[in-house]
């Protein structure tokens, strides 16, 4: 992952507004990653709302091969919703997106990337036999996974100190993802060392599972 897959850029937005964005080549990063997601950690200056934008491109357009920002966005979250859900996948099918974050008063936020970092990811989980409406736990524990990069997304809201934390998000990067007949919901997947909680994950114990590095949630049940 360098400069080429992911850097800050100058923008220009609605009504002529200009201000930062996060570029992202999804063309190569899909490359190495199954999974690319954006993360919310925590929100330190709650005198203001931030929305985050989603601006979506299929292919290179424009001279020289550069990929050109469309005038509007495809998808927003105000930060209310993105607290709640703290994890959203960016869509695969697209080979270029810009995230761009607004405040209330409709200026555009100053944005940092941080060094890359990589942990082991995790999910922790109960194995339960349904009943009707309820269940008995038949078991508990900890998965671990393979390994996850990820980078911390500083956005500085221009209302004070210009520190880069008035709100804090994670660019995550995966390769091994946990298989699809697990259903995994992503907000119960963890990475270590990374400040987003993660919810405990329930596996039906009736249902079959393939391995995840070498591991199964129905071993000693």
């Amino acid at each position: 992952m360098t400069q080429e897959t992911f850097k800050i850029v100058k923008e220009k937005f609605e009504d002529n507004r200009s201000g930062e964005a996060l570029y992202i080549n999804m063309e190569k990063l899909r490359e190495e990653n199954d999974y690319i997601g954006l993360w919310y950690a925590c929100d330190r200056n709650e005198a203001t709302c931030i929305t985050t934008e989603f601006y979506y491109a299929g292919t290179i357009s424009g001279s020289g091969g550069t990929p050109e920002k469309p005038a509007q966005f495809r998808e927003e979250l105000k930060e209310n919703s993105f607290k709640q859900i703290k994890k959203f996948t960016l869509p695969p099918e697209y080979d270029h997106i810009w995230v761009a974050m607004r405040t209330d008063g409709l200026h555009y936020c100053r944005l940092k990337v941080y060094d890359i970092q990589q942990e082991q990811t995790y999910i922790k989980y109960k194995v339960i036999r349904e009943k009707g409406t309820t269940f008995d736990v038949l078991g508990q524990g900890m998965i671990k996974g393979g390994i996850a990069y990820f980078f911390k997304l500083g956005i500085e809201d221009m209302t004070g100190k210009i520190d880069f934390n008035d709100t804090i998000m994670y660019v995550v990067f995966m390769k091994d993802c946990p298989p699809n007949d697990w259903n995994l919901d992503y907000s119960s997947l963890g990475i270590q060392k990374l400040p987003v909680l993660s919810t405990t994950f329930r596996f039906p114990s009736h249902k079959k599972y393939s391995n995840w590095c070498g591991q199964n949630p129905l071993d000693g049940i």
